[in-house]
């Protein structure tokens, strides 16, 4: 784990600019690096408060390769990749019975 002079592993994690922001989004992700092949960083970030939040991961034939829950805000999850197989994945963000997030992630 790498990490810059600010202790981030976000870049930009220390900047507050004093602003807020109003989001019809719930939460707030960034998924780095993708495409990636050994670790993918998902930065999370909730507005309000989630009891029972999940990240899965689907393989392209929509098959359940990875989840875990995510019960910690303004977090950064370090998910191991390197056992999947080459492709494209769909990770999820879901809480509340809904998906809140979807991103495509890249495995090389």
């Amino acid at each position: 784990m790498k990490l810059d002079e600010y202790g981030c592993l976000v870049p930009g994690c220390h900047i507050i600019d004093g602003v807020e922001e109003l989001s019809e989004a719930p939460v707030h992700l960034s998924v780095y690096p993708n495409p990636t092949s050994d670790y993918l960083n998902v930065y999370f970030r909730s507005e309000r408060p989630v009891k029972k939040g999940m990240f899965r991961a689907y393989d392209a034939s929509g098959r359940l390769v990875h989840s875990f829950s995510a019960g910690r805000n303004d977090t950064t999850y370090i998910i191991q990749v390197w056992s999947w197989s080459k492709g494209v994945y769909i990770l999820q963000y879901v809480a509340e019975g809904e998906v809140w997030w979807a991103e495509k992630v890249v495995v090389e």
